[in-house]
């Protein structure tokens, strides 16, 4: 078994605080809306990479991210200029 690093923790704790803010504030569906898109938002798909952040606050604050399927954050994971377009509409609707 390995022991759970810094950075690990953080990303638990920043999970739970973005499912805590999805459940007060109902968000169930993916806003990506993507081709393949199954619906359902499960992952989180973060501004910019995770490694960028630094403190679980940050990683869970909720302008670096949108909720996402799998699907769609896979997409957006794999294509940096779809990230920036998808969040720059985010950020001019907030």
């Amino acid at each position: 078994m390995f022991k759970l690093g810094k950075r690990g923790k953080m990303n638990i704790k920043a999970r739970k605080m973005i499912a805590d803010y999805c459940e007060l504030y109902g968000i169930e569906r993916c806003e990506l809306k993507l081709d393949g898109c199954t619906g359902m938002a499960h992952a989180p798909a973060h501004r910019m990479k995770r490694r960028y952040y630094r403190t679980a606050e940050e990683l869970a604050d909720p302008k670096e991210w949108i909720p996402a399927c799998q699907s769609c954050h896979d997409k957006i994971e794999k294509d940096p200029e779809l990230t920036k377009q998808v969040f720059i509409k985010k950020l001019e609707n907030l």
